[in-house]
């Protein structure tokens, strides 16, 4: 599955998770709903998203290497949220 991970366990079905930040600032970017943020080791981050159909097929275009349009506002403060997130996490 390339650089995104699903979540294998009981909440596979109504979740996605990753570790890439760039995909999960792509995804907030898009209005997908962050669930989650969980901190397993010190090093990585995994981002917790709703699973959708559309989130599926965003994934998808990203791990193919498609175009994903966003608008550069949103996706600049999508990045600045979710690492405010990852800071917030980590005191």
């Amino acid at each position: 599955m390339g650089i995104v991970s699903h979540f294998l366990s009981r909440s596979s079905e109504r979740y996605f998770r990753t570790r890439n930040l760039h995909l999960a600032v792509i995804l907030l970017a898009q209005g997908f709903s962050l669930v989650g943020l969980d901190r397993t080791d010190a090093q990585n981050h995994e981002f917790a998203f709703r699973k959708t159909f559309e989130l599926e097929q965003t994934v998808e275009r990203f791990n193919d290497k498609l175009p994903i349009f966003v608008e550069a506002r949103r996706l600049i403060y999508s990045w600045k949220a979710l690492r405010e997130k990852m800071h917030n996490d980590h005191r």
